[in-house]
């Protein structure tokens, strides 16, 4: 089985991708790793209040940013043509997983499932290439999640 792992850059999200490379490794499975490149423009001591302020304040949720990343795992998907996708916090694997009906592993943190009021303006960018992909517009990143992806939740 060939595996893409895919990370945002959140630290949390890289640690578990370099882990499980390795796992895969050991099994002598055939596994890539693309690890997303964002700039952190906060450093704020307080959490942002979701996954969606979180990605916004950063430009992660930006077109700019997720059209960058979904050339670049579009591309690997190409060239690998991997079985399954381990997704650690990457919004541009799960927009290419819904719009490919990609195979998907999601691991993600239990935060990232507050209920709470989202700004539509954190959603903007997000909405708007999903427009331009001809895909539903979304309430919340966890909308993206398919039907059939296997989620593991930690923290």
């Amino acid at each position: 089985m060939k595996v893409l792992i895919v990370a945002s850059n959140k630290p949390y999200a890289r640690f578990l991708a370099s882990s499980c490379l390795e796992a895969f490794r050991t099994l002598n499975e055939p596994v890539q790793i693309v690890q997303e490149q964002s700039p952190r423009l906060t450093t704020r001591q307080v959490e942002a209040s979701s996954w969606e302020e979180d990605a916004y304040l950063n430009q992660e949720s930006s077109i700019k940013q997720l059209s960058k990343h979904l050339n670049l795992l579009q591309t690997t998907i190409e060239h690998f043509e991997p079985d399954v996708i381990l997704n650690a916090g990457s919004l541009a694997a799960l927009i290419l997983a819904r719009k490919q009906s990609l195979k998907m592993v999601n691991l993600f943190l239990a935060s990232y499932q507050k209920s709470g009021t989202v700004k539509a303006e954190w959603l903007d960018g997000i909405n708007k290439l999903l427009y331009q992909m001809e895909l539903p517009q979304i309430l919340r990143f966890t909308d993206l999640f398919g039907r059939h992806d296997q989620m593991i939740t930690f923290g």
